[in-house]
């Protein structure tokens, strides 16, 4: 996809609170979800939240599922995680 995530490891970014979901072919990531989780502020109360971010399949497999093939096994981890 032709993204370097080092930098971003390197200044810490990359923590606990950021998961990765990809699908791999043949040591390719061939579809990737990312999702942070993050507290937000509103109305002055602390609230757990996600971003998603980072969604993109390879060119060549578009409108195969994949990324909703992801996105199923997200929201199933989140729902067994137990996750606000």
């Amino acid at each position: 996809f032709g993204i370097d995530f080092r930098a971003w490891y390197r200044a810490g970014e990359w923590t606990e609170r950021y998961r990765c979901y990809s699908l791999t072919s043949y040591r390719n990531i061939i579809s990737n979800v990312g999702m942070s989780r993050m507290t937000l502020m509103t109305d002055g109360t602390a609230r757990e939240a996600y971003q998603i971010g980072t969604v993109m399949t390879d060119e060549d497999r578009q409108g195969l599922g994949l990324a909703t093939r992801i996105f199923k096994h997200v929201f199933k981890q989140h729902d067994a995680d137990g996750l606000p």
